[in-house]
This record gives structure tokens, C-alpha cells and sequence, in this order.
């Protein structure tokens, strides 16, 4: 059976995405160096190049371009064929990983990821609701949930949400819970803290959903209700919401003790979370996402957000507060300032807890899954492609004609 997987290469600038990607491509080359493996991707991959695997880069399409085909995609779904799509009929493929959301449309067998549906519990943020964006946002993921072999899902809630929200067969899903990277083995420097006292911590695009605007909210109470004054740090892209939360901070009085920067690399990213008093996740959006899991690892202590599945992945390992109330973030920002036994726990547990499941298991889960698929495989040959191509363009021609 040939085995592919598509991993489309985020830029380092996507953080999370970045991220995930690149330690699935580190896992398949140290655990599955078989020749029976394509990886498709858009970037170049050095690592690859004494390997028996077969890395294949695609051709990255324009932007303006993509958008336009996707859109035709879901208007005339049987007049579009990928680029991807070709690449895998020519390599003869029996089934394709899809190891992020990005994806382009094949009519292979393919295992498809979703790391949130979170569009469908909060429609009304700007970022997933203006310009269209829900529209597309749904018709995608319905599309290429609907036509999966198999579905990838962090959480139980995770499940329910995709078989609630398209009415998806229970069968088909599997769970498995994100994974962490080796991140306390990585090269790193300390944050050079330009003022004097302890900081919290934030690594996120500044979408509203990440909802930074709580954490100032949380950084004026402290002060009035513990005479605490305490710093930020946020770090990530502007996602259109980072001109309005450096308003909110001279309105707060707040612009000495926020410090906003774009993205930071790797290095920096780590020392800021070995140095931070805790990382502050206050997005709405999840339960799948990394930072949370970093800081673990790193023995960060985590206040977030208490959102759908966000207990099942973290557990009693972080502390949890209602995202609409910027006191809760403060009391156990204060809590950690406090009692530094209950901090010490906290981070020993998750760290504990987070070492237990790790990209190479996920991936051997992933591989499972994908063995399990071959006796489907079995029944058909890998030339009945070859077939229903040239039936398709028959059809066509006979459709213009007639």
C-alpha cells in the first residue's frame, strides 16, 4: 500500500500550524523511513534528501488564485481537480493524510484533521463571520468531513461537535489527543526583560477570539483588588484587533506594562515561557492548541479558558476561568503570585502529565488507523484510476456535446 501525506508547510510566522507540522515530518522520518511513504508538500524539505521516503513539492498557487478555485470547488465540485489530486493518481496512492486543516480536494481516500469547529459555537467574531467567511468556513469543512475515510479529533467533545454539527457517522472519527514536541530540549534564550517585575505570558494572532482584551481587563484588577502590578507580553500577528488593544491599554493606563511584539522565533518564544510567572490562554477558540501543552512542558503554570473540551485536554493541570470574566483571570493570576507550593505542584503535574503522549505516538495512532484501511484497498486495483479518468472524460465531452 502507498501511503501519503500532505503536509502543506505553514509558514513559521502561522505559530501552532508551523509547528505541528514539522514535528509530524520529524516523527514519519525518524519511525517510518519506508519507501512506500510520499510526502506532498509546497516547501522544499533538506531533511528528506537521504531518505528512502519520497518528498514531493508541489506547485504553490496564488493566493488570489486558491481562493477562486475553492470557491468554483464548491459551486461545481465536478468540474475541479487539484493539483494534489494529480500527484497522487500518478503516484498511484491507496490513501492520503491530511495532517492539518489546509487541504486541497482529491478524490483518494483521505484521512482529514479538525483542530476546531468552533466557527459553528461562535459565529459572530468578526474574523469567522465577515466578508463571507463563515459561508466558505462551513462549506469547506462539510465538504471534506462528509467524504473522509477517517476523521482526526483531539477530544471527545471534539467528536460530538462533528457528528452534531454534520451529522457524520460515529465509526468514521478518531480521537486523539494533541501532542507536545520535545520543546524542553530545544535551544533557547532568556527574555531580556526591558522592566523590572514578573509577566504573563500570551503567544496568539491578535484575532478578538483570542480575547486579549480580558487579560487587560485582569491586569487592572489586580492592581486595585491585590495592589499587584503586574506585566504582559503577547506576541503573534496582527489579525486587525492589535490597534484597538493598544487603545484599550492607554485607556487602562496599561502602555509601560504591555508589551505587544509581532512574531518571535522559536528561541525567543521558549525563553519567554521559561521566564513568564504563567502563560495566560484566554482564547475562546479550542481545546486543540499548543500553547498550553508547551508551557507544560516547561514547566509553566496555565490559567485558560474554560471552553468546549478544554478540561478534557488539560485537565486539573491548569487553571480554568470563565473567559467572559476578567476577575477569575485575576484571582488566579493571584493565586500563582501567592502560593508558590500550589504553583510548584501545578507545574510538576502537568508536566508529568503532558511527557505521557507524544508527536511519535500520535503518529503511530495515525499509521494504525491507516493499516486498518488496507483491506479495503485490497479489493480494488491501483489501475481502476486509470479507468474512471478516461470514463470522466468521456462523460464530459458527451455533456458539451449533448
Amino acid at each position: 500500500m502507498r501511503i501519503g501525506v500532505f503536509i502543506p508547510g505553514a509558514n513559521e510566522t502561522s505559530g501552532g500550524a508551523f509547528t505541528f507540522e514539522n514535528n509530524i515530518l520529524s516523527s514519519i522520518l525518524k519511525n517510518y523511513d519506508q519507501d512506500n511513504i510520499f510526502i506532498f508538500s509546497y516547501n522544499n524539505d533538506s531533511r528528506f534528501e537521504k531518505s528512502n521516503i519520497n518528498f514531493i513539492k508541489l506547485e504553490r498557487v496564488n493566493q488570489f488564485i486558491g481562493k477562486w478555485r475553492i470557491n468554483k470547488n464548491i459551486l461545481k465540485p465536478n468540474n475541479y481537480i487539484s493539483l494534489l489530486d494529480k500527484e497522487l493518481k500518478e503516484r498511484k496512492i491507496g490513501i492520503l493524510w491530511c495532517a492539518s486543516q489546509l487541504f486541497e480536494e482529491t478524490e483518494i481516500p483521505y484521512i482529514y484533521t479538525v483542530w476546531d469547529l468552533d466557527h459553528r459555537i461562535y459565529p459572530f467574531f468578526p474574523e469567522v463571520s465577515f466578508g463571507g467567511e463563515w459561508e466558505d468556513r462551513d462549506n469547506l469543512y462539510k465538504k471534506r468531513i462528509e467524504k473522509a475515510s477517517f476523521i482526526l479529533c483531539g477530544t471527545e467533545v471534539g467528536r460530538k461537535e462533528i457528528i452534531n454539527f454534520y451529522n457524520i457517522s460515529d465509526d468514521r472519527i478518531r480521537v486523539l489527543p494533541f501532542p507536545v514536541s520535545d520543546i524542553e530540549k530545544e535551544k533557547f534564550e532568556y527574555f531580556k526583560k526591558p522592566f523590572e517585575g514578573e509577566y504573563i505570558f500570551y503567544p496568539a494572532t491578535y484575532y478578538p477570539h483570542k480575547n486579549h482584551f480580558r487579560i487587560l481587563q485582569s491586569l487592572t484588577i489586580l492592581e486595585k483588588k491585590y495592589g499587584v502590578k503586574l506585566f504582559a507580553v503577547f506576541t503573534g500577528k496582527d489579525g486587525g484587533n492589535k490597534q484597538y488593544l493598544q487603545e484599550k491599554c492607554k485607556h487602562f493606563n496599561l502602555e509601560k506594562r504591555v508589551l505587544f511584539y509581532d512574531f518571535v522565533p522559536r528561541e525567543n518564544l521558549i525563553g519567554l515561557y521559561k521566564n513568564a510567572l504563567a502563560l495566560v490562554f484566554a482564547s475562546y477558540f479550542g481545546p486543540d492548541n499548543l500553547p498550553p501543552l508547551e508551557a507544560f512542558l516547561l514547566r509553566c503554570p496555565v490559567v485558560a479558558s474554560s471552553v468546549s473540551g478544554s478540561e478534557e485536554q488539560l485537565k486539573d493541570n491548569a487553571i480554568l476561568v470563565d473567559p467572559n470574566n476578567a476577575n477569575e483571570f485575576a484571582d488566579a493570576i493571584y493565586l500563582l503570585i501567592k502560593d508558590k507550593e500550589y504553583r510548584k505542584k501545578l507545574t510538576d503535574k502537568a508536566y508529568d502529565f503532558v511527557r505521557n503522549w507524544t508527536f511519535d505516538d500520535y503518529t503511530r495512532e495515525v499509521f494504525s488507523i491507516i493499516k486498518s484501511f488496507e483491506v479495503y484497498l485490497e479489493v480494488w486495483g491501483e489501475n481502476l484510476y486509470l479507468f474512471y479518468k478516461k470514463r470522466n472524460i468521456i462523460k464530459k465531452i458527451l455533456k458539451k456535446i449533448f
